[in-house]
């Protein structure tokens, strides 16, 4: 299928995704509403036949059990790097950072980092992400994001401004990885 032609599951799937946040949370925080709407929308099981594409969906709304039982038994690229994400949203940040360093598909990572690396650039974030270690120069540094969401979890005082932008760079992230495992 090419990169140009939707998936069956787009429609209905990107409606639900239109109505979410256009960030994501630093750990794992479920919304009871998204995860019902996610529940009725994934009972047509002809929406989401894919378990990566479910992983995807539940790690969305913050949802990790789910999404972990998946990811543990798919030794894709994919799967290892929703690993990493999975991790990390349980704050196991060493494990997170060991599956990311284990994940070595130069294709799907140099998507991932370009795509973040646009977003970030288009939204005028892309300045505070180098700072913070997150880019490096347009390469997207998936461990260095782990460290800043880890020193976020200990630190209370770190700005509103950098939490935002961790958000953002969380959902630049789910959004690289969507495109990539919803078009496949």
């Amino acid at each position: 299928m090419s990169a140009n032609s939707p998936t069956p599951i787009a429609a209905p799937i990107k409606q639900w995704l239109d109505t979410l946040p256009k960030t994501m949370p630093l750990s794992a925080v479920k919304h009871p509403a998204e995860e019902k709407d996610l529940t009725v929308l994934l009972s047509d099981a002809t929406l989401a036949s894919d378990p990566l594409v479910k992983a995807m969906l539940g790690l969305r709304i913050g949802e990790i059990d789910q999404p972990h039982a998946i990811v543990q038994n798919d030794s894709s690229p994919l799967g290892s790097y929703l690993h990493g994400v999975v991790h990390r949203l349980e704050q196991d940040f060493w494990n997170s950072k060991y599956w990311f360093r284990q994940m070595r598909d130069v294709a799907v990572l140099s998507s991932i980092s370009r795509f973040v690396s646009e977003y970030l650039a288009e939204n005028g974030m892309a300045d505070a992400a180098s700072q913070m270690g997150i880019l490096k120069g347009s390469q997207f540094q998936p461990v260095e994001f782990v460290t800043a969401c880890e020193q976020a979890s200990s630190n209370s005082k770190l700005s509103k401004e950098d939490r935002e932008l961790l958000a953002c760079v969380g959902y630049a992230e789910w959004y690289a990885l969507w495109n990539i495992v919803s078009l496949n």
